[in-house]
């Protein structure tokens, strides 16, 4: 029997859509792994989390009370508590965590620690535990690297920003196994370490959401959705919306971030850019599957574009709507024939691409459409990705690509 402990910030799907600090994508892919793990034969799974909120004030909630709940019926998770004020709450999460996790190690004789990330409230005491046991095996999903792409930063933050990345990177170096998003991420920074690339993924219940049939809107509308950011490529996309010659394109924006106030302003100066903020996810699926194109315009060369993989890749390419993107290292030989890629990612390429496929006949799109589905059912649903990861953990399976 493999005796895990996970450390990260689980939540359930409820909680990750209105707690300030949460990511809904991150909670997503936590919340099916360890769902998938913990119904596995051979595998016992106990957590301790950390309930992601932002710092008061910005959230009103001062102390985040200690719980214990059993999710997916027979996976025990233990959230820490801690006073939420800036620094004193990273403080007390990492001693807290340490603390939770030592006592759940000792008392289930685990034999592996699961991290998801490593920023210190995990990494710190995954660092801790080694070196109190040995002989534990330490694994990390790292889905996020500690680097920064918001320039809005002072004062204060910029240092706590700091101490926080080089803390990350110490991390790195001693965790031993890697599940990465992209494999570029073992080739720029954790070269010769043990790894698989697991890209993400989808649920069943993800896939029932997408069956019922939607009529799509009257006038061509292009939607984007996800955060606000400029490694995101969205002030490319907006520059692009200015470029596209057709007057009768419309591009609907959904979610929020940084640039949350030039988007805004971008939507208030021309009729064919709308913003709607940040919706639930019910209303993005509706809205995505209305919509004639989905764009992800994500910048290529970015630090952090070419770590990372899209968490929308496969929500778009479930609804049946066609997906031009720009062509990113993470994007596989598998993907061809699934997305319809722009030259590059400026914003004149963007727009071309935008173009190109208003003028594509309806049963080219209709095909590209229906591959992408069926490639995402087949072969990107978190059962099979969550078996690639046990087995990776356990020491069976292929390594690698």
């Amino acid at each position: 029997m493999k005796k895990i402990v996970y450390l990260g910030y689980l939540v359930t799907p409820e909680e990750a859509n209105r707690v300030s600090g949460a990511s809904v994508a991150g909670n997503k892919m936590q919340w099916n792994v360890i769902k998938n793990l913990g119904v596995m034969e051979g595998i016992d799974v106990s957590c301790v989390t950390v309930t992601p909120l932002a710092s008061y004030p910005r959230d009103k909630k001062i102390y985040q009370q200690k719980e214990e709940q059993t999710l997916f019926q027979n996976v025990n998770v233990n959230r820490i508590s801690y006073l939420n004020f800036p620094i004193v709450k990273q403080l007390w999460q990492i001693v807290n965590v340490y603390r939770t996790a030592k006592k759940m190690v000792i008392k289930e004789n685990a034999d592996t620690v699961f991290c998801f990330n490593l920023f210190p409230q995990i990494g710190i005491p995954m660092r801790w535990l080694k070196r109190k046991f040995p002989y534990l095996d330490t694994v990390c999903l790292l889905a996020d690297l500690p680097i920064d792409d918001n320039t809005e930063r002072k004062g204060v933050s910029v240092w706590l920003r700091n101490i926080m990345e080089k803390s990350t990177w110490k991390s790195m170096k001693i965790c031993d196994k890697y599940i990465v998003l992209n494999k570029e991420v073992i080739r720029k920074y954790l070269p010769n370490k043990e790894y698989i690339v697991i890209d993400g993924g989808v649920s069943d219940d993800d896939v029932k959401k997408y069956e019922d049939y939607v009529v799509k809107n009257e006038e061509y509308s292009i939607m984007y959705c996800g955060a606000l950011t400029e490694y995101n490529g969205i002030l490319n996309l907006l520059q692009a919306m200015q470029l596209v010659k057709d007057e009768d394109i419309y591009l609907d924006i959904y979610g929020g971030g940084y640039l949350e106030d030039v988007v805004r302003s971008a939507a208030q100066q021309r009729r064919n850019i709308r913003y709607h903020g940040r919706v639930d996810n019910q209303t993005i699926i509706k809205k995505q599957r209305e919509a004639w194109l989905l764009i992800n315009p994500r910048v290529i060369n970015d630090p952090i574009a070419e770590v990372t993989f899209p968490s929308k890749t496969f929500e778009y390419m479930l609804s049946g709507t066609p997906v031009l993107t720009t062509r990113l290292n993470g994007y596989s030989e598998e993907y061809e024939g699934k997305m319809i890629f722009a030259e590059s990612d400026s914003a004149e390429k963007i727009a071309e691409g935008i173009e190109k496929v208003k003028r594509m006949g309806k049963e080219e799109l209709q095909s590209i459409s229906r591959e992408a589905k069926k490639f995402v059912v087949e072969k990107r649903c978190w059962s099979g990705q969550s078996k690639k990861i046990a087995d990776f953990i356990e020491g069976n399976g292929p390594k690698g690509e």
